[in-house]
């Protein structure tokens, strides 16, 4: 009896988890760039990596076209000193306008984040 319980709770848990469907990879990127051009959801985490010599920072807006308008979570700063790779994980925005992101550099910076379509 226990085990079908567990199992019905992971299944609910499973259900609730990905009701909204998965968050996709905006894939690498290396520039401020466009990551979503509608409204939609940012979440599941963020990667940034810098190239160990320089600090990096990484700023997203609900804007689907320029870096302005309302930051969708406070800019991230991977500081050389302290590391190549900063994460932030576990989160979740929903955005109305789509994402732009700007990364700001002195060498080199790539950034991943999760974003679904939609609300």
């Amino acid at each position: 009896m226990k085990t079908f319980f567990l199992a019905v709770a992971i299944i609910l848990l499973a259900t609730v988890c990905f009701a909204d469907g998965p968050y996709y990879p905006s894939g690498n990127k290396t520039s401020d760039a466009a990551i979503l051009a509608t409204s939609g959801v940012v979440g599941g985490g963020i990667v940034v990596v810098g190239d160990g010599t320089n600090d990096c920072t990484l700023a997203c807006y609900d804007n689907a076209t320029a870096a302005s308008g309302v930051a969708i979570f406070p800019s991230i700063v991977c500081e050389a000193a302290n590391g190549k790779t900063c994460v932030l994980a576990g989160f979740e925005r929903t955005v109305s306008n789509g994402v732009y992101c700007d990364v700001t550099t002195s060498g080199t910076c790539t950034y991943s984040l999760g974003v679904r379509a939609g609300k």
